[in-house]
């Protein structure tokens, strides 16, 4: 065999290239695991980013970071919404950091109230860096590496939360991954290049075995492996070949995922320019409602119908606060304008409609845009639908708009139904209208086509 040599020293030479495959073995396997920890940082700064940039401005500007935020609605809410991202994210905690006094001090977290590692709102951060600090001074998001302090070794990731207005860095959100998880990752990564070297090493090994072995035969046994020089030496070629090829691919595969990132970005940008104009349309309507003394069908459908037609609104829907005591009143009301009898109604439990039992409160549909399922679900009493009723609790609670868990249209459409509570306006304590809900269409909302 060439490689070995038929005469000479063959060991010296398999023992070279031994050590030549170890060492490139070793090379390619720590340049792999530093590629790979490099792209999870970024990973990770990406979704710090992603949740800083989703927090409302309103939540944002109403924390304390004290012990007086628990139990408000802002706190609260901000804290609902970091949990339910660390349901799907493989992080240890997500977390709010603020400046205070040239200290930082904790605010809502995921982490539950017995996990030993979360810290109360208005706690200080006793182990910040100088890392931690630049976040606030520099107003960029930051990775760093395994760090260790009271609450264990993690790997994290912090990003900043600027005013709308002014510009300024109001808190930080961070994320952490446990020392435990992150090399697990990194270990499933070296995985392939040391499985590749050994393969080699064997292969190698046994063109060697062989080439010996031809020499040592008798001269019948000899001539079958008289080709096993050649094919020996095809095997280690395609094996290096199959190697490299992997590597290209595997760097061409970050190159495209960066590329798509780059291409998602502004496309992004779009979707939440158009929830923005939602949420601006939304607002619109509900001051459109808290001046007037009584909105008609006809001005409501006037107001509101290019704003669902411009955007990813699949139905805009009114919805008063009628108490008891107007119940039969209402009625009379709702039907006299269109000459049909207007109740308002509920599904028993096979599905049919009946009256809406007694109760303290009725939250039914009296206006519809489009109108065309106007028909159908006129009267409707939201208070009769548990999901529907807990959303329209905690908006009229809270002030603010809020969303119910996504369902299904007729049509098998998507949809995400976002509420806006609407308080009377003028002078004197203001009191509960009702509510405006919109459904959103994710499919309309993602095609760029209609995203303005």
């Amino acid at each position: 065999m060439i490689v070995f040599g038929q005469k000479g020293r063959p060991w010296i030479a398999l023992i070279l290239m031994t050590f030549f495959i170890i060492i490139l073995g070793r090379y390619v396997t720590m340049r792999r695991g530093e590629t790979v920890d490099r792209s999870m940082r970024e990973r990770l700064v990406q979704q710090a980013v992603s949740i800083a940039q989703m927090i409302d401005e309103r939540d944002a500007r109403e924390l304390t970071f004290t012990a007086a935020d628990h139990g408000r609605i802002h706190f609260e809410r901000l804290r609902s919404q970091l949990i339910a991202y660390s349901r799907i994210a493989p992080v240890h905690g997500i977390y709010t950091l603020a400046r205070k006094d040239g200290n930082l001090v904790f605010g809502p977290t995921s982490l539950a109230a017995d996990d030993p590692h979360r810290a109360d709102s208005g706690a200080v951060y006793r182990h910040a860096i100088a890392e931690d600090l630049r976040v606030f001074n520099e107003g960029s998001p930051r990775s760093f590496g395994l760090q260790t302090d009271a609450f264990g070794t993690f790997v994290s990731a912090l990003a900043p939360v600027f005013d709308p207005v002014s510009g300024q860095v109001l808190f930080a959100v961070g994320m952490d991954v446990e020392e435990s998880v992150w090399r697990a990752a990194l270990g499933h990564t070296r995985e392939a290049p040391i499985v590749g070297t050994v393969l080699l090493l064997l292969i190698v090994w046994g063109a060697f075995a062989v080439s010996m072995l031809r020499y040592r035969l008798p001269a019948p046994l000899n001539v079958p492996l008289h080709l096993a020089d050649a094919l020996l030496v095809a095997i280690i070629g395609l094996s290096i070949t199959a190697a490299a090829t992997l590597l290209v691919y595997e760097a061409e595969s970050r190159t495209r995922k960066s590329q798509f990132q780059l291409l998602a970005e502004p496309n992004l940008e779009q979707v939440a320019d158009e929830l923005r104009l939602i949420d601006n349309n939304l607002t619109a309507v509900a001051n459109f409602f808290a001046g007037s003394e009584f909105v008609t069908d006809t001005e409501f459908a006037f107001f509101s119908r290019k704003m669902v037609r411009n955007s990813a609104m699949e139905a805009l829907k009114w919805v008063p606060y009628i108490e008891e005591s107007r119940r039969e009143a209402f009625e009379k009301a709702a039907g006299a304008g269109s000459g049909i009898p207007y109740r308002i109604w509920e599904t028993d439990k096979d599905g049919n409609a009946v009256p809406a039992a007694r109760r303290e409160a009725y939250f039914p549909i009296l206006y519809l845009e489009p109108p065309t399922d106007l028909a159908h679900w006129a009267g409707f009493d939201l208070a009769s639908d548990t999901v529907s009723h807990t959303g329209l609790e905690i908006a009229a609670v809270s002030g603010l708009s809020t969303t119910i868990e996504p369902n299904f249209a007729s049509n098998g459409k998507p949809l995400v139904t976002a509420i806006e509570p609407v308080s009377s306006g003028g002078h004197g304590p203001s009191r509960l209208l009702g509510f405006l809900l919109v459904d959103i269409d994710f499919h309309r909302l993602l095609d760029r086509k209609s995203v303005v």
